[in-house]
């Protein structure tokens, strides 16, 4: 066995008994270790099967697929064995129990196939009955031994929820070809659930990775992709809204950080962007990324982005009085916000796509974002308007801005609205 010996020293012990002997075999896909009977009277002790996948590095379990006989008197099973290993089905073997009390105990240590029962035998069709209406035992196949082949014994026999049966005096002529479609039909619904069990595992796997992805794409392409794959569509189209787009950068990141360990610098990144996700989203935003210290948030609605980014400030405001009182770096954000057309498309090569925001819009946001003053707000004229917000001059400035023709008006508004109801409003939490 070589190296292969500690794979199975971890799987439990099935038997006490020391009546059995061990054999093994090894092919190019697999190893087996065979526990078997070696004296007579342990024709009962359980035969199992461990098979080493060397693929999947697994030690898959397997017992013995067993026949019960439950007779009064010896029926011969040689004929039903070979019978059902010359028909494709396989080897099985027959254990053999005089009374209910001695069959019993199978059931719950057995891999049963097939369930030969005696009508004669005391409390036999009780008990079985009893077990057929069991989820646990209703798979069971159960074919019964009768005295006398009548109709009415017969129908007694199915309304009692047996699966077939067969006289006494026709066992020898009939018994294995009764038993095959029984045997047959147990297989394959062992197949059946087999499927139906990597199946269920795989769609958990899928369920499982599709939760993780959904955490690292914005929450709107999710949902398009979503609804998208409910109509078997394949692709996203190409979309062009009115939307209001924000972007907020740390200041002094870079010297902030540069003496930091890394995982102290992402433990950092996200001790802020937290509140920032945590707000955009209780005000129906979303964030579309984050750029290295910088985020790119984007709205419907012009008054959540506002009313979400004047929260975020004040309680930034708050957590670095903290910080500073435990003497950590303090986490201050420029914003700048913009409202205009932006198209959401799909850039990017056969192999990976981004459905990303394009437009002048975003790299309006983008600009006033970069002359926004620490810890301030600085919105266009094309947000206030949206808005219908009056603001006072002295809010208001031009500016000329990077890659725009001419000036343009813009309004720093943190600190006249800080204290406004549209910062103090109860976000949707």
């Amino acid at each position: 066995m070589g190296n292969r010996e500690h794979l199975f020293k971890e799987f439990p012990q099935r038997s006490s008994t020391a009546c059995s002997f061990v054999q093994y075999s090894h092919s190019s896909s697999s190893s087996q270790i065979r526990i078997l009977p070696c004296m007579p009277h342990c024709a009962h002790t359980e035969v199992l099967c461990l098979t080493y996948s060397p693929l999947s590095r697994k030690v898959f379990y397997t017992m013995q697929r067993t026949i019960l006989s439950i007779t009064t008197d010896p029926i011969d099973t040689e004929e039903l064995i070979s019978v059902l290993d010359s028909v494709g089905l396989g080897s099985f073997r027959i254990i053999s129990a005089a009374s209910m009390e001695e069959a019993e105990p199978h059931f719950y240590v057995q891999e049963i196939y097939l369930v030969i029962a005696d009508e004669r035998v005391p409390q036999a069709l009780e008990v079985l009955q009893e077990m057929k209406q069991d989820e646990m035992f209703a798979h069971v196949p159960i074919l019964l031994l009768i005295e006398k082949r009548t109709k009415e014994r017969i129908q007694a026999a199915f309304r009692m929820g047996f699966d077939t049966c067969v006289a006494l005096q026709e066992v020898s002529a009939l018994l294995a070809h009764q038993a095959i479609p029984l045997i047959r039909n147990h297989l394959n619904n062992d197949d059946t659930m087999e499927k139906i069990s990597v199946l269920q595992e795989k769609a958990i796997q899928d369920f499982i990775l599709l939760d993780l992805i959904k955490d690292y794409i914005p929450r709107t392409i999710w949902n398009v992709a979503k609804e998208y794959a409910h109509e078997q569509r394949i692709e996203i189209p190409e979309e062009e809204r009115i939307l209001t787009i924000v972007f907020g950068d740390i200041k002094d990141f870079t010297p902030r950080t540069q003496r930091m360990e890394p995982k102290n610098v992402i433990r950092y990144l996200n001790s802020a962007f937290d509140v920032v996700a945590r707000l955009v989203y209780a005000h129906d935003g979303d964030i579309d990324k984050y750029i290295g210290d910088a985020f790119l948030a984007v709205f419907n609605d012009p008054e959540k982005a506002v009313a979400s980014m004047l929260r975020i400030q004040k309680e930034f405001e708050k957590l670095n009085s903290e910080r500073s009182s435990r003497g950590e770096d303090t986490i201050v954000f420029r914003v700048g916000i913009h409202t205009g057309p932006v198209i959401r498309g799909n850039v990017g090569g056969n192999q990976r796509f981004d459905n990303t925001l394009i437009g002048d819009t975003v790299n309006t946001a983008a600009r006033l974002e970069a002359i926004a003053p620490p810890g301030g707000i600085l919105i266009s004229e094309a947000t206030r308007r949206e808005l219908g917000l009056e603001l006072p001059e002295a809010c208001g400035r031009t500016e000329n801005l990077k890659g725009r023709v001419g000036d343009e008006k813009v309004w720093e508004i943190y600190k006249h609205l800080k204290d406004s109801s549209l910062a103090n409003e109860p976000a949707a939490l």
